[in-house]
């Protein structure tokens, strides 16, 4: 076992590789979305990898910056999809990194309690991030965004952003606590710690 002077790099790739999974279920989401013709099923989709892959890379990686770099990954990769918001739209990169920046903070402040934390962060990030993205579709005339104003502001829709986190906290939640002790999770967090695994 020998200290890895790259450790900085493997944290990078280790907290990254969340966001690139994301990305996957993401995109998933859009071909439910094609095939059904409903945007319904693939959002759902989209809210649960958004929220319960953040859940299980802050737990894994356990740095206060994991959420932050990961959400920066994550809106950079989905910059030319449909994904986070319209395709091409940039204001969707600070608006995800300001996402991690909650979900970092709220680790910070009480993510002793991984159950507590997993239940509560989800919600206000997506309602956070719901109301940004519709708000400045409005600034910018967006089109596309019309329903899911009426329906955001309303309380099925104020509900429904926190109810939707705090499902995919807790999915998020239960999948850490079946993975922690596996090889592969120990492995990252060796790596993350500056160790290489011989």
């Amino acid at each position: 076992m020998v200290k890895n002077k790259k450790w900085s790099t493997t944290k990078l790739i280790a907290t990254g590789s969340f966001g690139v999974l994301i990305i996957l279920f993401s995109i998933a989401g859009l071909l439910i979305n094609a095939i059904t013709g409903s945007t319904h099923i693939g959002g759902a989709l989209n809210s649960l990898a958004n929220i319960s892959f953040m859940i299980i890379c802050v737990f894994v990686i356990d740095k206060f910056w994991s959420a932050t770099f990961m959400y920066s990954l994550l809106g950079i990769l989905a910059l030319s999809f449909p994904l986070l918001g319209p395709a091409g739209f940039a204001l969707k990169i600070p608006m995800v990194i300001i996402t991690g920046i909650i979900a970092d903070i709220g680790y910070k402040l009480y993510g002793k309690n991984k159950l507590i934390y997993s239940i509560t962060i989800g919600g206000p990030i997506l309602l956070f991030y719901s109301i940004v993205l519709v708000e400045l579709s409005h600034f910018f005339n967006v089109p596309g965004f019309e329903l899911a104003s009426k329906i955001l502001y309303s309380p099925i829709g104020i509900f429904g952003n926190f109810f939707m986190g705090s499902i995919s906290g807790v999915v998020g939640y239960i999948i850490y606590i079946k993975i922690k002790n596996t090889t592969i999770v120990k492995r990252i967090q060796r790596w993350v710690n500056g160790l290489w695994l011989n």
